[in-house]
């Protein structure tokens, strides 16, 4: 993006574009107004609805947040639905490492953000909330339908097929009826990936999919992201700790773990198609793609099926490591 597009659009001031960086869901580009102060200018991808919902759930997480004392967040500058982003004050600093510090970092921002929530505060439930396994699975289901949608080629309801087949083997068992009651206030992508370690302090960034949800999906979540690489010792201590500030029990989430994953392998692989059609001219192949993330994610639910353990949980990226050895 030029300079020129912000150049004399912001309410601020004009600003120099210094750096861009691109995410899956936004680009941020660093710039430096005329008196020195170095922002943040977020941009949300998408449709004009899906920018529009991302950019108002993080305005409304922010302020909320602010209200009730979580400052190691970003200042927002200046909000502009019309141009689908928001201005934040820059935060200078680098991507934590996946060690102690950093897991303590997440759990002392989980044990406010439940602090919060169980005084009494309100806010909407996170995009994608889960708080039963038919939710889970209804989410699944319409992702499938949109992947076919959004890219109709001719082997698509192969790949789908893998991920509707197991789908519905898990879904026949009564339990995916289980409802779960226990709540919190949830990142819903919680991970160093949307941290920032700056002067001994770590901040938190991104809250476009803010909200109420279940302890078991946030945890969930956290364990089966694959840009969360923390180890088995740093993952053990999470599901203590964390066990111990939402008081939830492993057994409820080992049960749930394949469905999430089921959920995962779609996510991943819309990323994936999404990725390599802007890349690839010639089109995207059938191999391409079942040899992405989304095709190890079914791997990994066929091996938690098999497993049958409900005692310990082995993470997405433990799972990784061992197929690529």
């Amino acid at each position: 993006m030029k300079n020129k597009v912000y150049s004399n659009q912001l309410n601020i001031g004009e600003v120099s574009i210094s750096k861009e960086i691109s995410g899956g869901n936004s680009s941020v580009f660093k710039g430096i107004l005329n008196d020195g102060t170095k922002i943040a200018i977020k941009k949300y991808n998408g449709d004009k609805q899906r920018v529009e919902r991302m950019l108002c759930r993080e305005h409304q997480a922010i302020d909320f947040l602010h209200k009730n004392g979580v400052f190691n967040i970003p200042e927002i500058l200046e909000v502009r639905k019309d141009l689908g982003l928001i201005v934040f004050r820059w935060i200078e600093g680098v991507t934590p490492s996946s060690d102690r510090e950093s897991i303590n970092a997440i759990l002392e921002m989980c044990r406010v953000l439940n602090e919060i929530y169980t005084n009494g505060s309100v806010f909407e439930y996170a995009i994608d909330s889960g708080f039963s396994g038919r939710d889970i699975e209804s989410q699944i289901r319409r992702r499938i339908q949109q992947l076919k949608t959004l890219y109709p080629l001719v082997w698509m309801e192969d790949v789908t097929d893998q991920i509707r087949q197991r789908l519905d083997v898990y879904s026949s068992d009564p339990q995916t009826d289980v409802i779960f009651h226990q709540r919190t206030f949830s990142f819903s992508d919680l991970g160093t990936h949307n941290m920032i370690y700056s002067d001994g302090k770590f901040n938190f960034i991104d809250f476009e999919f803010f909200g109420t949800d279940s302890v078991n999906k946030l945890v969930g979540d956290f364990l089966l992201h694959p840009k969360n690489d923390f180890n088995e010792f740093e993952t053990t201590h999470f599901i203590e700790l964390s066990n111990q500030i939402f008081e939830w029990r492993l057994e409820e989430l080992v049960r749930f773990i394949p469905l999430l994953a089921l959920k995962w392998a779609v996510i991943a692989y819309g990323r994936t198609l999404r990725n390599l059609q802007e890349k690839v001219k010639g089109g995207v192949s059938k191999q391409d793609v079942v040899t992405s993330n989304g095709a190890l994610y079914l791997k990994y639910f066929d091996w938690l099926c098999l497993s049958g353990n409900t005692e310990k949980f082995t993470t997405f990226h433990a799972f990784e490591g061992m197929v690529n050895r």
